[in-house]
């Protein structure tokens, strides 16, 4: 997908237009062109430039980006693309810019085209809070903003995102690398929200870190409607590590080293009714602090999410409306590898509770509940959950668990993070039938593993086991 490209990078001015056509090419620290005490109208929006200079004859084009700002600015007020170039003026568009068109001026007002950004630094968010959908080129693209990691983007002060469409990511030498860019709050005083979310947002290979020593701040509140974060980090923060709304998602995101104030059902990572798919959450240590907990009264779904070594619950449901995981793995958690406090439905699938301090699995009321618990692995001897495997709750169905061998876990070394499955008591053990019963149909089988992650032997194993069956042999 094609976007309208705009770049922060160390050496940059948030003077600069962040782009000189808005395509892939990255820009330079500095604006391909500066008009200083030029002359603006703000009705028109038509700049002219100070000594007869000739915009067409300095290679301004049509499609350009230009910053309009007063002479004495240090942050852009206004950027927008031109659409009219002439020998004496050029012309900004009426509806692709950003922020408020400075008023007339007489020799008072300059404009910068092209050069990337400065990017968030201090007290100062631009561009986060600035950009919106309108700044687009001439194919109505939206905006991209990327943040190259030759820096840290750090900062003193909460960043709030205005609505989208927009994306904002993190790059090393071409955008969209899979490069991480770092918002680094101060590691003194009250603690903020490093970065918030506007509706209609995505949020790609960002690492936030570091927002305080007091209070008990988020790290990133990415939950305004249809938000996304994928590939996004969170540590060091007093608070949730980041947070997902009702209608979001998060798609390979990380959190540890979170709830540094140690508050009450605090998670590494937090979802109001999302959908959370391979995130995993770790080592936040505080004794309140959770893996993952999921609130609200929208339905949630945790999609091959691991929850590790966390000082209280792998995964904390507080949630009214139904919430699900499939393919999850909690391990060496403080407490319960999940513990269900309300009494909403659930669903829990080919998921694995090992070595946690309480149960494997449990339900603190035993009022009216219904639900599944389908095709789960739980730990024995020195990997057995402290408190027993599951505490049932009226209307939950039990079904196909397996405990493994004594002393073993099913995975390749999660003490370092390896959570791949190579044990065979959890290879192809997960549900993954379908009913099919119109008389034409053979029917459909899947044999997934127990856990979040497949290793590459079990993926071949799994071929061969295909194959077998196509052969008649075995199931």
């Amino acid at each position: 997908m094609a976007f309208t490209e705009f770049c922060c990078r160390s050496g940059g001015s948030n003077l600069n237009a962040g782009t000189r056509t808005g395509n892939s090419t990255e820009p330079g620290t500095a604006a391909f062109k500066v008009y200083v005490s030029g002359s603006w109208v703000q009705a028109t929006r038509t700049f002219t430039p100070a000594g007869g200079a000739n915009p067409t004859t300095d290679g301004i084009a049509v499609g350009d980006f230009v910053s309009v700002y007063p002479d004495a600015a240090t942050v852009s007020p206004y950027v927008a693309r031109i659409t009219t170039v002439g020998a004496t003026t050029f012309v900004t568009s009426a509806t692709a810019f950003s922020g408020t068109a400075p008023v007339d001026g007489v020799t008072n007002t300059s404009a910068a085209i092209g050069g990337a950004w400065k990017g968030p630094n201090a007290a100062e968010a631009f561009p986060i809070g600035f950009v919106t959908a309108a700044l687009t080129d001439a194919s109505i693209n939206y905006p991209r903003i990327n943040f190259k990691n030759d820096a840290t983007y750090s900062i003193t002060a909460a960043t709030t995102a205005a609505a989208g469409p927009a994306v904002y990511q993190g790059y090393t030498s071409a955008y969209g690398d899979l490069g991480k860019a770092t918002i680094d709050g101060t590691i003194v005083g009250a603690s903020f929200i490093l970065l918030t979310g506007g509706n209609d947002t995505v949020l790609a290979d960002i690492i936030g870190q570091n927002n305080g020593t007091t209070g008990s701040a988020t790290g990133i509140s990415w939950n305004a409607t249809r938000c996304i974060a994928i590939r996004c980090v969170v540590n060091n923060v007093r608070g949730l590590g980041i947070v997902c709304g009702a209608t979001g998602t998060l798609i390979q995101c990380e959190a540890y080293a979170c709830n540094l104030s140690n508050t009450a059902s605090i998670a590494g990572i937090s979802t109001i009714g999302g959908t959370l798919v391979r995130c995993i959450s770790h080592d936040n240590a505080g004794s309140n602090s959770s893996g993952f907990i999921s609130s609200g009264s929208a339905s949630a779904a945790l999609i091959g999410c691991i929850a590790d070594t966390n000082g209280a619950k792998g995964f904390l449901n507080t949630a009214t409306g139904k919430t699900t995981w499939i393919g999850c793995d909690a391990y060496n958690n403080g407490s319960d590898g999940l513990a269900c406090t309300t009494t909403a439905n659930v669903h829990i699938e080919n998921c694995n509770f090992i070595k946690n301090g309480g149960w494997g699995i449990l339900f603190t009321t035993a009022t009216f509940r219904l639900g599944f618990i389908l095709n789960c692995g739980f730990g024995a001897g020195t990997q057995v959950n402290t408190s027993g495997t599951v505490t049932l709750a009226f209307g939950v169905v039990e079904s196909g668990s397996v405990t493994y061998a004594a002393d073993v876990t099913p995975w390749v070394a999660p003490t370092t993070g390896n959570f791949s499955v190579n044990l065979p008591a959890a290879i192809n053990a997960g549900i993954g039938s379908f009913t099919e019963t119109q008389a034409s149909y053979t029917g459909t089988v899947g044999f997934p593993v127990i856990g979040a992650a497949q290793t590459l032997v079990t993926a071949m194993l799994a071929v061969g086991a295909g194959l077998l069956r196509l052969l008649g042999v075995g199931r």
